[in-house]
């Protein structure tokens, strides 16, 4: 799925404001999901892909057959400064098994009560025709209808 060209088709033709925090809340609470998602599949494929030049062996092999030929050389090398590898020892370490894309906040419209409610009455994971457009329109309007009853 090309989230370019969802975005192109909701700003151009749908002429939708980016910068109207309505609609930027809404496109991150229906497509952040969408977009993990997209990117669990591709590292899924990409691990498992075949490589023509190594037997069509998948890369997750590869690295199998590597640790299991030459155990885990490098990893206990004495003559390996970590100082050149410009490593950050005072940020935390990222964990790699983590597949999820961290966005920051955006300021937050709804209350919680409101969010469950809004939750409660859109399906934003169910997939439509229209790669999510629809219910992104959805959900800006259930959005409007919550704030307006305020």
């Amino acid at each position: 799925m090309c989230y370019k060209h969802i975005c192109y088709n909701l700003y151009f033709i749908r002429r939708l404001i980016w910068f109207r925090y309505i609609y930027l809340f809404c496109l991150h609470l229906v497509y952040i999901p969408w977009i993990n998602k997209s990117l669990r599949i591709w590292v899924d494929r990409w691990n498992n892909h075949a490589t023509r030049s190594e037997y069509n062996l998948v890369s997750l092999q590869l690295y199998t057959i590597g640790i299991i030929e030459s155990g885990l050389r490098g990893y206990e090398d004495i003559n390996i400064n970590p100082n050149e590898y410009e490593i950050d020892w005072d940020n935390p370490i990222p964990n790699p098994y983590n597949k999820t894309v961290i966005v920051d906040n955006l300021r937050n419209i709804l209350t919680h009560i409101e969010l469950n409610r809004l939750l409660s009455s859109v399906d934003i994971y169910r997939e439509d025709e229209n790669s999510g457009i629809e219910v992104f329109l959805e959900v800006v309007e259930k959005v409007k209808e919550i704030l307006m009853s305020k």
